[in-house]
């Protein structure tokens, strides 16, 4: 007996799974975090009350009231109301940003795992990158919504692997909480099409269509076509302050080859100056260009396919899309970062990692440390409050770079899905 006992091999006791120290990291962080900074800055929060409050007091969304936000927006605004009241609205709102923010977390640790089973840091490399970012983007990261669409971005990636139709319907949730994600469509439905052809990449099209209508259901009985007029207020925007075509408009009134005159509209400050109408109309086409080409120059190069086990390749090409709205886009507001944090925490390298984290600091330094400074050029400071500005877009200029790069880069040899270190199995949020 003793001799069979020794020839067994030895099984060796399981180590601690490694989410269980990430998420009390997180909650220790974000406890911090919140004792010392309450849930972020702004009156955004206040502003969704008001929806919120107007909604349940019988009066309709764009009808009685504007939103500039899609229907799915609405539903995570009333949901706070209902569940805490209006007393404790800012509270119950900030816990159920931290409840999108802790799904997005896992699902991070899921996505590394699965892009890079042979590299056991991998997911710890990810989620530190995670924590780390959001966590100077504190003023941001629970006082507005956009931990949301990213989240279920997340879940959609998650659940493409899979033939089944949630990751398209998720993306369409997604969208129809924020409009951005539906700038990824294209990624989904080439990879339907090069799967099942046209039957294919119409399925496909319409479970978005019905995630993104999914939220509207209560409200097109009453408000009808009005549901769309938030699309009004995003035409109607002129060149925020902080995104790469006002921070060129500073830079030229800065050097003497422009005026710019910084005015508050739409809730934000925008630069007005002579060629910034012209500016504004010829970012929509750069727009378009900086958001689809990386999509379809990954599909040609195989994302999601046989060479592309993981989705590595898609994944970045996601990431290079959503990096390219943020810099090519009119507008910029600080909690646009969220939709790239867990994206570059999942599928960049040591460079990316250390440029995002490098941009959040370098944006919450902006916002809201530096903005008196900024919106001001008769400050002293409007020269170092600008300087961050520049260096924070260049950032984001390279993280494009690189992403795009990763998304056409050959797929590395991946092991098999046993060598993969434990993580949770994310579900789909809400």
């Amino acid at each position: 007996m003793d001799g069979e006992s020794t020839s067994k091999p030895q099984e060796r006791a399981p180590g601690i799974p490694l989410w269980i120290p990430v998420l009390l990291a997180w909650a220790v962080l974000r406890q911090i975090q919140v004792s010392i900074a309450s849930g972020g800055f702004g009156n955004d929060v206040v502003e969704y009350f008001g929806y919120a409050r107007a909604w349940v007091e019988g009066k309709a969304p764009y009808v009685d009231f504007q939103v500039e936000y899609p229907p799915g927006a609405l539903l995570l605004f009333l949901l706070p109301l209902l569940v805490g009241g209006r007393e404790r609205y800012v509270k119950s709102f900030v816990t159920e940003m931290a409840v999108f923010d802790l799904l997005a977390l896992l699902l991070v640790l899921g996505l590394a795992a699965r892009l890079a089973p042979r590299r056991r840091s991998a997911p710890l490399a990810a989620a530190a990158t995670y924590l780390a970012a959001t966590a100077l983007l504190h003023p941001v990261l629970y006082a507005r919504f956009d931990l949301v669409p990213a989240t279920l971005v997340l879940a959609a990636l998650w659940f493409l692997q899979d033939e089944r139709p949630a990751s398209p319907f998720l993306l369409g949730l997604a969208a129809g909480v924020k409009l951005w994600p539906l700038g990824l469509a294209p990624l989904w439905l080439g990879r339907a099409y090069r799967r099942s052809g046209s039957q294919g990449l119409l399925r496909t099209a319409i479970w978005i269509g019905l995630g993104f209508a999914a939220p509207a259901v209560l409200l097109l009985p009453r408000v009808g076509m009005r549901i769309i007029a938030f699309l009004e207020f995003h035409r109607d925007r002129g060149i925020q302050i902080e995104s790469t075509w006002g921070t060129l408009v500073l830079l030229l009134d800065r050097v003497g080859l422009g005026h710019a005159t910084p005015v508050f509209e739409f809730g934000a400050w925008d630069v007005q100056c002579g060629a910034c109408s012209a500016l504004a109309a010829f970012s929509v086409p750069v727009l378009a260009v900086a958001v689809v080409v990386p999509q379809l120059l990954a599909l040609r190069a195989g994302a999601f396919g046989e060479n592309d086990p993981g989705g590595a390749r898609g994944v970045a090409a996601a990431s290079a899309a959503v990096l390219g709205a943020l810099v090519a886009a009119r507008v910029l507001s600080p909690q646009y970062l969220l939709w790239v944090c867990p994206l570059v925490a999942v599928c960049g390298g040591l460079l990316d990692r250390v440029g995002l984290v490098l941009a959040a600091g370098l944006t919450s330094l902006v916002y809201p440390l530096l903005y008196p400074e900024l919106v001001d050029a008769g400050i002293t400071g409007h020269g170092r409050a600008l300087a961050a500005l520049v260096l924070r877009n260049l950032l984001l200029g390279l993280l494009y770079a690189l992403a795009l790069r990763a998304s056409m880069r050959a797929g590395a040899s991946v092991a098999p899905a046993s060598e993969a270190p434990t993580v949770p199995a994310p579900t789909a949020p809400g």
